[in-house]
C-alpha cells in the first residue's frame, strides 16, 4: 500500500505544478473533480478490489452518507463549508492494513483489513462518513492553497499524510530539499483537517440516522488493538490524532448537543515542562515523564535558553499527541540531533556541552527520556480502560 501510495504523491506533485494554486478559486470544483480523477486511477492501476456483498454493504452505507453530504450545509472548522456534488466512490481495497482514505473529488477506499475490525453499520458508517468529510469540505485542496508557493511540497507531504498510510521514509526521498522534516508545521494542518473529518462525521451520521456512538466505540476498540500491539499495520495511527483526543473531542461535541455517550476513562496526557535549571542562572530544561529530556544552553547567536526549551517542549507534545512508539526515537550522533518521528527534535550545540557534558552522553540521555516518556504515556493509556461517562443534560 505505501508503495502504491509513493507514487501518487509523485503524481500529485507533478499536477500541482501543472495546477497554480493562487489561481485555483474556492469554487474551482472541475481542477479538484479532475485531480481525485488522475489520483484514483493512478492508485487503482496496481490494486486488488473485493467485491460481493462486502463492497455492496460498504456502498449502500456510503451513499447514503454522501447524500447527506450534499444536501445538508455543516460549517468546517478546516476547509470550506459549501455543499458539492461530487459523485462519490466508494471501493473496498483487498489489503491488511487496518486503514481507509479518499481522493479530492469524493473517491473513498476502505481496506479489508479495517473491515474485519467492524462489528456494526454503525461503526462502519463512522469510517465512511469521515473520509467523505475530508471531500466534502475540500481538505487537501484547502492544504494546497494555503501554502506559499515556497511551502508546496510541505503541503504535498501534508497530503500524504491525510491518506494515512504514506510512510515518512519513502516520501522523504521525493520530498528531500522541500523541508519535509518540519512535521510541526505540516502537523497543524493535518491535525486541523482531521478533527474536522471527525466532528463532521459525526453530524453526518446524526443526520443520516445512525448512532455516533460506534464511532466512538471503534475508535476504543482500535486504540486497545495498538496498545496489544496488534501486528497488522494500523494506517490510521501513523498521522491521525491520537485515539484518546479524538474521543475527548467528539465527546464533548455530542455533549454540547445533549447526546449522552460512553467514552471510558480518557487518560490525563503525559506533556513536556520547560523549568529552571538547578543552579544555571537564565538556563531552563525541558522535563517530560518526570525525566529531564535536555538543558538547552544560550547561544551565541542570541536564542536563549528558554526559547529553545519551548520550542523542544511542543515537538515533544506533538509527537505524544499524535502517537508515537520507542522505535521511532532516533540518535544520529554525526549530525549531533535525536529524531523523534523522522522530525528533528534537538541539536547538541557546542554552548550544550560547555555546560552540560559531551554530545553522546547528551544524546543518549534525551532519548532514553523520551523512550521513557512514551512508555509512561502508554501505561497511563492501558490504565484508563475504565468505563467513564460524558452526561449532559436534554
Amino acid at each position: 500500500m505505501c508503495f502504491r501510495l509513493f507514487h501518487i504523491v509523485v503524481l500529485l506533485i507533478i499536477l500541482v505544478l501543472q495546477i497554480c494554486p493562487s489561481a485555483m478559486t474556492e469554487n474551482d470544483l472541475e481542477a479538484e473533480r479532475s485531480l481525485g480523477c488522475r489520483l484514483a486511477a493512478e492508485f487503482e492501476r496496481n490494486v486488488t478490489f473485493v467485491t460481493g456483498p462486502l463492497a455492496d454493504r460498504v456502498t449502500r452505507i456510503g451513499e447514503r452518507l454522501a447524500q447527506i453530504a450534499t444536501s445538508h450545509l455543516v460549517l468546517a472548522s478546516y476547509g470550506s463549508s459549501e455543499p458539492c456534488n461530487f459523485r462519490y466512490k466508494f471501493k473496498v481495497v483487498k489489503d491488511s492494513d487496518v486503514n481507509a482514505f479518499s481522493l479530492p473529488g469524493g473517491y473513498i477506499y476502505v481496506n479489508s483489513g479495517l473491515l474485519e475490525m467492524i462489528d456494526s453499520d454503525d461503526e462502519l458508517a463512522g469510517i465512511l462518513a469521515h473520509e467523505i468529510a475530508h471531500a466534502a469540505h475540500h481538505h487537501v485542496m484547502t492544504i494546497l492553497k494555503d501554502q506559499k508557493s515556497v511551502e508546496k511540497y510541505i503541503a504535498l507531504a501534508t497530503f500524504a499524510s491525510i491518506l494515512g498510510s504514506a510512510r515518512g521514509a519513502d516520501l522523504q526521498n521525493v520530498l528531500v530539499g522541500a523541508e519535509f522534516l518540519k512535521l510541526g508545521r505540516q502537523n497543524q494542518h493535518t491535525m486541523a483537517a482531521e478533527e474536522d473529518a471527525d466532528c463532521t462525521a459525526v453530524e453526518y451520521m446524526l443526520i443520516a440516522g445512525y448512532n455516533p456512538q460506534a464511532f466512538i466505540d471503534l475508535l476504543r476498540k482500535l486504540e486497545k488493538k495498538q496498545d496489544a500491539g496488534l501486528k497488522k499495520p494500523l494506517g490510521i495511527f501513523q498521522t491521525h490524532p491520537a485515539p484518546h483526543k479524538r474521543i475527548a473531542y467528539l465527546a464533548q461535541m455530542l455533549a454540547s448537543k445533549g447526546i449522552r455517550v460512553e467514552t471510558g476513562l480518557l487518560p490525563q496526557p503525559i506533556r513536556a515542562r520547560v523549568l529552571p535549571a538547578d543552579g544555571l542562572p537564565d538556563v531552563y530544561q525541558v522535563v517530560v515523564g518526570g525525566k529531564v529530556v535536555f538543558v538547552p544552553a544560550e547561544l551565541q547567536s542570541g536564542v536563549a535558553s528558554k526559547e529553545r526549551a519551548e520550542e523542544i517542549a511542543k515537538r515533544i507534545d506533538w509527537a505524544l499527541e499524535s502517537g508515537v512508539s520507542s522505535v521511532d526515537v532516533h540518535v544520529d550522533l554525526d549530525a549531533s540531533t535525536l529524531f523523534l518521528k523522522g522530525s528533528v527534535l534537538l541539536t547538541i550545540e557546542p554552548e550544550d556541552e560547555q555546560i552540560s557534558g559531551r554530545r553522546d552522553f547528551l544524546l543518549q540521555r534525551a532519548k532514553n527520556a523520551m523512550i521513557y516518556a512514551i512508555w509512561a504515556d502508554l501505561v497511563n493509556r492501558c490504565n484508563s480502560n475504565h468505563q467513564d461517562t460524558v452526561v449532559a443534560k436534554r
